[in-house]
C-alpha cells in the first residue's frame, strides 16, 4: 500500500500537468464585428479584419496523419487555423456567412465536405471578388 500511494500521486500529477500544458498551447481562433484573432496559449498571435481577407482555403497536411489547416487572408498575411480549434466550427459555420460579402453557404459545404475526405491537396473555399 505505502509503494502505491507514490506512484499513484506521480502518475495523477503528471497527467494534470500533461492537461495543463496542452490547454496552454491549444489554439484558438475569436471572431467579432471586427475580424479574426488567433490565439495560442491566451495570447493573440495574429488579427485580421474582415475587410482584409482575400481568400480562405483548407489544405490537408500530412505529418503523420491526413490533417486539414484553415488558411484565411491575403497576399500579406495568412492565418493558419488547425480545423479542431477552439472557436473554429462557429468561425467555419457562421462567422464567414456573416461577415464575408459573396460567401456562398451551400457552395463552400460542398468544397469542405469534399476536402474533409482527402487525404492530401488544396481546396479553395472563397475568394473575394477582387482575388479572382
Amino acid at each position: 500500500m505505502v509503494r502505491l500511494l507514490p506512484r499513484f500521486l506521480f502518475r495523477l500529477g503528471t497527467r494534470a500537468l500533461l492537461a495543463r500544458r496542452a490547454a496552454r498551447r491549444a489554439p484558438a481562433v475569436a471572431y467579432d464585428a471586427w475580424g479574426l484573432r488567433l490565439s495560442v496559449g491566451g495570447q493573440v498571435r495574429q488579427a485580421l479584419p474582415w475587410d482584409a481577407i482575400a481568400i480562405v482555403a483548407i489544405r490537408i497536411e500530412d505529418a503523420v496523419l491526413p490533417c486539414p489547416y484553415w488558411y484565411v487572408g491575403n497576399e500579406e498575411t495568412l492565418l493558419r487555423i488547425p480545423n479542431d480549434a477552439e472557436g473554429g466550427p462557429a468561425l467555419f459555420q457562421d462567422g464567414f456567412r456573416e461577415h464575408l460579402a459573396g460567401y456562398d453557404t451551400a457552395a463552400a459545404r460542398a468544397v469542405i465536405a469534399t476536402a474533409m475526405a482527402s487525404l492530401d491537396g488544396g481546396f479553395i473555399v472563397w475568394r473575394s471578388a477582387a482575388a479572382i
